[in-house]
């Protein structure tokens, strides 16, 4: 990661005013959250497809 003065404070321009106030982890944590929702949401789409597919063979066996 950048280390630096600003790490968590958010740098300060020459005006005087700071930017990306709240450092360099904030940005870390809101990725990982949308990496896992991602995650998340890919298995339950797997999941659901399996469950379609294993119903499917089974409605098979029966009705055959």
């Amino acid at each position: 990661m950048d280390q630096g003065p600003w790490r968590g404070r958010g740098k300060k321009l020459a005006g005087g005013q700071i930017i990306n106030q709240g450092g360099p982890h904030k940005t870390q944590e809101t990725l990982k959250r949308g990496f896992f929702a991602k995650g998340l949401e890919r298995n339950g789409l797997e999941k659901t497809s399996r469950d379609r597919a294993f119903l499917q063979a089974v409605a098979a066996q029966m009705f055959s």
